[in-house]
């Protein structure tokens, strides 16, 4: 292999399928907490109902292309959850500013996230939903991440999952502290005319990526449902688990015996030293958490 670096792409697309294998593993976790009504895990902070998309019913958010929903949240230790957003108009939206900026704009598309945030104020929980664009940069520290509207919008929406798609750094509001989040929708916005200082004229149109997990609230009233869903959710769960854990292990022996290809000169660590800049983020993060090969 004349230029073995550019395996590391097709060993990256292994890395990121897996994960979402992983996702889908802890969906299945969260259906059967739902079923059962209790958490079986320790988290900071979750999404017991609701907080979904919605199509807004305050005039004031006419032009405004993110709303979302009340939603119900769990804190670590409270067995009672907490509701957002719990009177009129029962909503948070986002201009379309918070992801475009100030300059008009036509024919293209935009990507950000809503995501439920926690943090302590004086000792006191806060809870509010917010809404973050994607920017460019290593650490999603740049200008809004935009992309020329001439591809279709399902392959548009593919990018929300990739390697691109640096995750939030989220600061601390208001001097609030123990700040923690969980993330609810990343969203496309297809714009075909943004114009600032004319809403009326603006014609953009979004795309949502649900990422909740709802979990842990209520469980089944009615017997049927529980005599019947729950024990299929536990079927499903330990499907997953069994499934999941088979997937990883594959993984690694697969990752393992890359690493371990005679092809490398002088050898791996040493030649991924020298094309620091081929080697995809992701996979570069495995090799940390998992072989311990710490690269530049």
């Amino acid at each position: 292999m004349e230029q073995p670096r550019l395996s590391a792409p097709i060993v990256n697309a292994a890395v990121l399928a897996v994960d979402k294998f992983l996702t889908a593993e802890d969906r299945s976790l969260a259906m059967l907490e739902m079923c059962i009504g209790t958490n079986l895990a320790s988290r900071d902070l979750e999404c017991s109902f609701g907080a979904n998309q919605v199509e807004s019913y305050d005039p004031d958010n006419a032009f405004k292309p993110v709303v979302a929903g009340t939603g119900v949240f769990r804190l670590y230790g409270e067995q009672a959850p907490t509701t957002v957003y719990s009177s009129a108009p029962y909503e948070v939206a986002f201009a379309p500013e918070v992801f475009l900026g100030s300059r008009p704009l036509e024919d293209v598309y935009a990507f950000g996230a809503t995501y439920a945030l926690l943090y302590r104020n004086a000792g006191t929980p806060v809870i509010s939903i917010e809404a973050l664009p994607f920017r460019g940069g290593a650490t999603n520290e740049g200008e809004p991440l935009l992309v020329a509207r001439t591809i279709p919008a399902d392959e548009a929406l593919s990018l929300l999952d990739s390697q691109y798609m640096v995750p939030f750094t989220i600061d601390q509001p208001g001097g609030g502290t123990e700040v923690r989040y969980v993330e609810l929708h990343r969203f496309l916005l297809s714009v075909k005319r943004f114009t600032p200082d004319t809403p009326g004229l603006t014609e953009i149109q979004a795309h949502f990526a649900d990422k909740r997990a709802t979990r842990a609230w209520g469980g089944f009233a009615d017997e049927p449902g529980s005599v019947y869903f729950s024990p299929a959710s536990v079927s499903h769960w330990k499907t997953q688990v069994s499934q999941a854990s088979e997937a990883a292990t594959a993984l690694y022996n697969f990752v393992s015996e890359w690493v371990n290809l005679g092809v490398w000169e002088p050898d791996f660590l040493s030649y991924w030293t020298t094309y620091i800049a081929d080697m995809p983020t992701r996979l570069k993060e495995y090799l940390l958490d998992e072989l311990s090969i710490i690269l530049p």
